[in-house]
């Protein structure tokens, strides 16, 4: 889709900030602070010997 209308971004936006606080990245959904997240050993192992340095990278911003 080349452009989406404002509404749709904020929508999406919303969600992605809400999936994020879920799952630990956020402290909350106001204050969108990026806090440290441990990733088990094995998670990293996987990712590391299927070559999946973006996901990695992604996952590690906060570190």
């Amino acid at each position: 889709m080349p452009e989406w209308q404002e509404s749709t971004s904020n929508k999406l936006a919303d969600s992605i900030y809400r999936i994020l606080a879920e799952v630990g990245y956020l402290t909350d959904t106001k204050n969108y602070r990026i806090q440290p997240v441990r990733i088990s050993a094995e998670v990293l192992a996987y990712l590391r010997e299927h070559e999946e340095q973006y996901v990695l990278r992604c996952m590690q911003v906060s570190l």
